[in-house]
């Protein structure tokens, strides 16, 4: 039974092109129904996650003299 959204269904969602990533396809086999299970992240949470990414960033163009 599905609650009407776009994403419930058996086949998993390939983008249309993907970029080079260290992420083996064993580990996202297993990582997929996982997180497919997961709620959806609420604005806060995606903004929270999104601090943390720019301040990564950040830190590698400093480290890389950029």
């Amino acid at each position: 039974m599905t609650d009407g959204h776009p994403h419930d269904n058996d086949e998993p969602e390939v983008p249309a092109q993907r970029t080079t990533s260290q992420i083996s396809e064993e580990s996202r086999a297993y990582w997929r129904p996982i997180v497919a299970a997961m709620k959806p992240m609420t604005s806060e949470e995606i903004a929270d996650v999104a601090a943390i990414l720019r301040r990564i960033d950040d830190r590698r163009r400093t480290s890389d003299g950029q």
